[in-house]
Formats: structure tokens, C-alpha cells, sequence
């Protein structure tokens, strides 16, 4: 995002953005705020939250319609944006020191697609509480990371109100962490009984099921304004999560005291000291339940340009943990494929395309 003018903190529509800011995190409370307290305009997107914590929106189609007496048809989207951003200002980027962290880019389209679909379903209840009255939400930005996200919730969850909390608890994680929360919420609900409680046996079976969703049908994805693009996408995450599904079970069949022989998302976690779980000792377990990771998704994980978007960014407190902290970030009510390119100078929680 490029850099902005700043908007004074004495003026009219800093202290309603403010207000407005507040009041979304009043909705989606957290311990982290990244937002540093500058706002800036910007020209070309509705806006974001840059890494160096300066909040830049644009004035025609933002700041200009943050008034509630002042009632337009743009205010809908005015008020997503802000409620958008204020969702990615409360939870840290990356979780280096965990074992399921995705560090790839593939997180990038996932997060995007999690927090428009939670702005634009809190959206009425944001406006509602703000004073701007009942809004009709516009159609989703990130058309095609949307879908995506929307056909992966409801393959993992089978009901709006199992769909909203895990949206929100998918949302109280850092970034990298998100998939790692869908997973565990498929280990809970399609392999109990399956998977042993142990941290170990569950960490491992979620990291199967990381790999398997976060494919690279997800790659760039945010950029793409096709949701048929999106809906292939989950179409070949959900094929790919039934497959692992299956494997783990077979696994179990063969080996019942033995967590499933996966591979880490990020295995550069495992060589920390004290980090991860260690490999069980004794028996050696055949892979034949499950395939061995290729060259091509150890270069997925490996590669700069798939971290490009969690460069720099501080570890997340208190991020090492054997199993997702599902925490209470509950609200009180409840043509053609993407460029593979780096992100460049992009911000990654911008909301909007140049």
C-alpha cells in the first residue's frame, strides 16, 4: 500500500473512525491491538492495515461516508471496511515455533476469506450498534477467497451456529494458525473415536489435514475476482481432506497407539529447542496409510517467496502450544487462476485491489 496523508487526530472523522474502531473490537474483543493510532488516506483501495501499524483508508469510499447522520448508499461498504480491518488489527501474523503454523501464502487467501466472511455477517449488528441504523452488507470483497472459505466452513461445520464459532475461533488465532483450527475442528468431529486424545496423536492427525486443505489451489487466491475459482478451490480441498480423513483411519486400523505418521506444516518449528512433540520412539510406522510429502510441497514450505507475507512480522506470545488455543473472540451474538507471484510491496491485510 502506498503511503498515505495523514489524517489529524483533532478532526471530525479521526474521532469517528475511532469510535467506529472501538466499537468493533468491543464485538471481537483481544488481548493485541496492532493498530498504532495513525490514520492516513489512501487512493485506489478501500484500505488496510499496514505492518507498521498505520491505518490507511480511502476518503471517497470510507472516511467520507463514516457519518451516522448522514445516511448513503456506500455506507454499507464504509462500515465493512472498518469492521474488516479492525478484525485484522487483534490477532498477530505468524507463529513461527509452531509445529501446524502454514507459513505459506495459502494462509494469506484463508485469512482474507475467514475476515470478509465474518465483516460482512457482523455487518448490520456492527452498523446497528454504532447508530447507523439496519445496512444491507454489498457483495463480498475477494470474491474468490470468499467462496473458497465459504464452502470450506460449511464441508467442516454443519450448522450456521457451528459455522459462526468457528469462524470466530479460527479468528482469535494467529494467521498461520487458522487452518490448523478447521483441522482440529474436523478431528474432533469426523475422527472422534479415532484419534486418541493424546496432544500427540491429535497434533499429528490436524497436521494431515493442514496439508491436505492448504494445497495450492489456495495460492494468491485473494487476488482472484472469480468465485467459481474460489468454489474449485474448496472443491479440491475438501477431495483432498476426505482423502486424509481416510488414511488417518486406515492408519488407526493398523496402528492404534502410534500417531499418524505426517508431516509438519512447518518443520523448521521441530528443530527449535524444546519445541513440538517429540517422534514416538520404538516401532517404526510404514507411511503406506498415507503418501510421503513430495519435492514439490517441501519446496512449498520452504520457499521465501511462500513466507513473503509473514516477513518481519514478531512471533506470536505465547504461540507454542501442542493443540490450537481456541479462544473467546466470540462476538456477544452470536478467466483464470491468480499470478503465483511474492507479494512485493503489498501489505497483507489490505482490503481491495489496486
Amino acid at each position: 500500500m502506498s503511503t498515505g496523508r495523514p489524517v489529524s487526530r483533532d478532526s471530525d472523522v479521526y474521532r469517528e473512525f475511532e469510535r467506529l474502531y472501538r466499537a468493533a473490537r468491543e464485538l471481537q474483543p483481544s488481548d493485541l491491538d496492532r493498530w498504532n493510532g495513525d490514520l492516513e488516506t489512501v487512493d485506489g483501495k478501500w484500505g488496510g492495515l499496514a505492518p507498521d501499524g498505520t491505518m490507511r483508508l480511502n476518503e471517497q469510499l470510507v472516511l467520507n461516508h463514516l457519518d451516522p447522520q448522514r445516511p448513503s448508499a456506500a455506507q454499507a461498504s464504509a462500515l465493512t471496511t472498518v469492521y474488516h480491518e479492525a478484525l485484522h488489527g487483534r490477532v498477530p501474523i505468524d507463529a513461527p515455533l509452531e509445529p501446524n503454523a502454514f507459513r505459506g501464502r495459502e494462509s494469506k487467501a484463508l485469512n482474507e476469506g475467514l475476515t470478509e466472511y465474518a465483516a460482512v455477517r457482523d455487518t448490520d449488528i456492527f452498523a446497528a450498534s454504532t447508530g447507523y441504523g439496519h445496512v444491507t452488507p454489498n457483495a463480498p470483497e475477494y470474491p474468490a477467497a470468499h467462496a473458497a472459505t465459504r464452502d470450506l466452513l460449511n464441508y467442516a461445520a454443519n450448522s450456521p451456529t457451528e459455522r459462526n464459532a468457528l469462524v470466530d475461533r479460527a479468528l482469535a488465532q494467529p494467521v498461520v494458525m487458522r487452518w490448523d483450527v478447521i483441522a482440529d475442528h474436523i478431528v474432533r468431529t469426523r475422527l472422534d473415536g479415532v484419534v486418541p486424545a493424546d496432544p500427540a496423536h491429535q497434533q499429528a492427525a490436524r497436521a494431515e489435514l493442514v496439508n491436505a486443505m492448504a494445497n495450492n489451489s489456495w495460492h494468491t487466491l485473494e487476488e482472484v475476482n472469480y468465485s467459481s475459482i474460489g468454489e474449485a478451490a474448496a472443491t479440491s480441498s475438501i477431495e483432498a481432506s476426505n482423502q486424509a480423513i481416510g488414511r488417518i483411519e486406515q492408519h488407526y486400523q493398523q496402528f492404534p497407539n502410534h500417531p499418524y505418521p505426517s508431516a509438519s506444516p512447518n518443520p523448521a518449528a521441530l528443530q527449535a529447542p524444546s519445541q513440538g512433540i517429540a517422534p514416538t520412539s520404538g516401532q517404526s510406522i510404514s507411511q503406506a496409510a498415507g503418501p510421503q510429502v513430495n519435492g514439490e510441497q517441501e519446496r512449498r514450505f520452504a520457499s521465501p517467496e511462500m513466507r513473503a507475507p509473514f516477513a518481519g512480522q514478531a512471533p506470536a506470545a505465547g504461540a507454542v502450544q501442542t493443540a490450537p488455543k481456541l479462544g473467546n473472540g466470540s462476538r456477544a451474538q452470536t478467466g483464470p487462476a491468480g499470478p503465483t507471484k511474492s507479494l512485493g510491496p503489498r501489505d497483507p491485510t489490505d482490503r481491495g485491489r489496486d
